[in-house]
């Protein structure tokens, strides 16, 4: 939602915090002077006990941890880090995370047929991102390309680039390539 208010997007921002709110059973603000007196609260409440900043538990995305399903890792402008998770989850069960200012977006999702690529890809594609299976069971893994496929330009390049570093293809074979 921040990215969305500061980007100007701010209808679209204030009903995402407000979707927000109700999801988590929050009171959402009805008018200016009830909104002002809760940004003072939690304001002072920030002074009193601290921001309790979690910068290593996102990055280890330790809230999917022990949890079942795959977690994908997706790149797109921090603007469109909520829009792509409200597209999804429109589509199906999809647990998120937020990291970089909503540029990084991990994922969760049930290991169901194709665990959710077709349309991570399909979104993060529109948004010109990119998407990586970072966990996966040994059938997703298999039904599923870990890498989001190359452009047939760039495929064509870093074949190229493969055959003329490693022309008896010994350098991790199968790994990004063929």
């Amino acid at each position: 939602a921040e990215q969305l208010l500061r980007a100007g997007h701010v209808d679209e921002g204030i009903a995402l915090l407000e979707t927000g709110l109700r999801s988590i059973d929050a009171p959402v603000p009805q008018r200016d002077t009830s909104a002002v007196l809760s940004l003072v609260r939690r304001r002072a409440r920030l002074l009193l006990r601290g921001t309790h900043f979690v910068e290593r538990g996102v990055r280890d995305v330790e809230a999917f941890h022990g949890r079942e399903g795959a977690v994908w890792r997706v790149s797109v402008k921090p603007s469109d880090g909520p829009l792509l998770v409200s597209a999804l989850k429109a589509q199906g069960e999809f647990a998120a995370l937020y990291d970089w200012g909503g540029g990084l977006v991990w994922l969760l999702t049930a290991e169901e047929g194709d665990a959710g690529a077709a349309a991570i890809r399909a979104e993060t594609r529109t948004r010109g991102g990119h998407a990586t299976l970072v966990r996966g069971s040994a059938a997703t893994r298999a039904a599923v390309e870990p890498f989001e496929p190359a452009a047939p330009g760039i495929a064509a390049l870093e074949a190229r680039l493969r055959a003329a570093f490693d022309p008896k293809s010994i350098l991790n074979p199968g790994r990004m390539g063929p």
